[in-house]
């Protein structure tokens, strides 16, 4: 582990809690579409377990200005004025990338834990690239098209509702290695845990078992694991725009009809999402992309194998009954 030495701490340092309000002490870090929601909700069914809601409030990378959802203490903090339980923690998947999160997590609590889900390049990519079609921060959709500008952002035309420039260096964001050691160079190699895709599915109830083990807690029945949600995409480029990244006109109607029936949330954005949702992906990954994606990733890969097996990394398996 490598300390932070002589640097002096920054705000993230000095969040005082409101009296009675619980630090969060366990952060999901991504990467995307890894399963960071799946185990945030399996996880918060256990009682000594608590996740806010949202569960993804993007607070600590602070280089992704555009995507932090709470951007001042006192709203963030608030998330977690009701926790009462022993393990209480988000899950923020840009966490990962972020070149600062890291240290702004440390700074914040370097006892936390830190659970970071990964899965192969060529299916995560294709996850990835598609979910970036779905939030409107990506508008090519062939996916070897999108991969081959990744190095050439300067270049391309970026869509104008694309939250940060970054999302879209496809390469960077499959770069794992660089991304895990800056949680491993930090915390305590005893509170950072890896978990890969391809392992979790393959046995849920393991897994969990495992994270239960890890996390301290006792057994607990959080009922039948559901069938991993395959993947999605969007009917209408437009209507995915409008509920993904409204207007500021109509967020201004939205928030006088909330006023005027006195409701906190009016779940039309989340109807016409749902509508709008059709199953399978948009872009295919033929067999020669994925062999060009495992190539070039293939020292950065060896190098997180490395790293993972050095420290202990990876998650215990748990195969009791």
């Amino acid at each position: 582990m490598t300390s932070l030495g002589n640097r002096s701490p920054d705000a993230m340092a000095q969040l005082d809690a409101p009296l009675g309000t619980l630090r969060p002490n366990l952060f999901i870090v991504g990467a995307p579409r890894c399963g960071t929601t799946f185990w945030s909700s399996y996880l918060g069914r256990h009682p000594d377990v608590f996740f806010c809601t949202p569960k993804e409030p993007h607070f600590f990378n602070t280089d992704f200005p555009k995507a932090r959802w709470y951007t001042d203490s006192n709203s963030y903090l608030s998330l977690f004025a009701t926790a009462k339980q022993r393990i209480v923690g988000e899950a923020s998947v840009r966490y990962l990338y972020s070149r600062v999160a890291a240290v702004n997590i440390y700074r914040f609590n370097p006892d936390a834990r830190i659970l970071i889900f990964l899965r192969e390049q060529p299916r995560f990519l294709q996850s990835y690239h598609n979910q970036q079609l779905i939030n409107r921060d990506e508008d090519i959709r062939d996916l070897g098209r999108a991969w081959q500008l990744s190095d050439q952002l300067d270049k391309r035309k970026v869509p104008r509702s694309c939250l940060e420039l970054a999302f879209l260096d496809y390469k960077s964001v499959g770069r794992f290695h660089e991304q895990v050691l800056r949680y491993a160079d930090l915390f305590s190699h005893q509170n950072v845990r890896v978990i890969f895709f391809e392992q979790w599915t393959k046995d849920p109830a393991g897994t969990y078992r495992a994270l239960l083990n890890y996390l301290g807690l006792t057994d607990y029945n959080a009922g039948e694991f559901e069938k991993v949600h395959g993947a999605a995409h969007v009917r209408s480029d437009l209507l995915a725009m409008i509920t993904n990244r409204p207007p500021r006109a109509l967020l201004s109607v939205s928030a006088a009809l909330k006023r005027l029936l006195h409701r906190e949330k009016l779940g039309l954005a989340t109807v016409l999402r749902r509508v709008n949702t059709l199953d399978g992906y948009r872009a295919s990954l033929t067999h020669e992309l994925a062999a060009e994606i495992f190539a070039y990733y293939a020292d950065d890969n060896r190098l997180l194998a490395k790293l993972i097996h050095d420290n202990g990394l990876l998650l215990a398996s748990s195969t009791a009954g």
